[in-house]
């Protein structure tokens, strides 16, 4: 499961269809593996970015963050990172900070494949 952003408007591509996916040399990315699943659950990561935000992603699905959106994104990790959370999660959440915060400063938004 991946995340990505950058800092190259250029590089956010938008299909004929619709999709729309992130990729070139500038893309800033972050990977978690599986046994990050139970601890995203447990914290209601999913079921927050259905309600809060209309994510359509589940796991093995996509979805795409406007700029916009990633502004409520930013502000949902900066309260949970208050909280007191497994040290992985702690490190995940703030890695997806970083992400949101370069999504948000380049106007760029943020793909995610879950």
């Amino acid at each position: 499961m991946w995340m990505v952003t950058t800092t190259d408007k250029d590089e956010v591509v938008i299909e004929e269809s619709g999709a729309i996916h992130i990729s070139g040399p500038h893309a800033v990315k972050i990977f978690f593996d599986d046994d990050m699943i139970p601890l995203l659950e447990d914290d209601r990561f999913l079921y927050d970015m259905w309600t809060k935000f209309d994510a359509l992603f589940d796991w093995g699905d996509c979805d795409y963050f406007s700029p916009e959106k990633c502004i409520g994104f930013k502000q949902w990790l900066e309260e949970r990172l208050k909280k007191d959370l497994d040290a992985k999660l702690t490190d995940l959440y703030s890695q997806m900070l970083s992400v949101a915060d370069t999504a948000i400063e380049y106007g760029t938004g943020i793909y995610f494949y879950f």
